[in-house]
């Protein structure tokens, strides 16, 4: 069997990413009711996927060119995107997001991911509704600018950027 694991956007403070050395986590979150967990990560080239124990061997592990990965950045509305990585017949969404309200108790992350089979959703994995003082973000959106691409919204998707000439 198949198992997913993937989160967007921004890293919890508290939260250990198991990324390997060099590379910049993306997103990363404990799955509800398994003892796994999930860890985008990225360099300025690859984005990763991986599903798993943490400090274990993976039982998923994918990576994606930049320029390639299904990466929709938040709409500007909602503070929540997604990154979406493939295998075959099978993709693994990942959707990330915080609350949009600040209150006493901090910022709330919450995320999960759904799997697919020929674009047929399988099921979805719940993240662990983390509460984080702080996030910082991810740089793929800038990344993706700099390999000449161009954000269009979620219809569109990146296309190359015009040239200016």
């Amino acid at each position: 069997m198949m198992w997913p694991a993937v989160a967007f956007g921004f890293v919890a403070t508290e939260v250990t990413a198991d990324c390997a050395q060099g590379l910049i986590p993306f997103s990363s979150c404990d799955i509800v009711g398994q003892d796994t967990s999930l860890d985008v990560c990225h360099d300025d080239f690859t984005a990763t996927y991986r599903y798993g124990r943490r400090g274990e061997i993976p039982e998923l592990y994918l990576s994606e060119p930049i320029e390639t990965v299904n990466y929709r950045p938040w709409d500007g509305h909602a503070l929540v995107g997604s990154i979406t990585f493939y295998n075959g017949d099978y993709a693994y969404e990942v959707v990330s997001g915080f609350n949009s309200e600040f209150s006493d108790e901090g910022l709330s992350h919450y995320g999960w991911i759904t799997v697919l089979h020929a674009g047929a959703p399988l099921t979805r994995f719940e993240c662990v509704l983390e509460k984080v003082d702080g996030v910082y973000g991810s740089d793929i959106y800038d990344l993706k600018v700099a390999a000449g691409l161009t954000w269009y919204g979620a219809e569109r998707g990146w296309l190359p950027t015009p040239d200016p000439n």
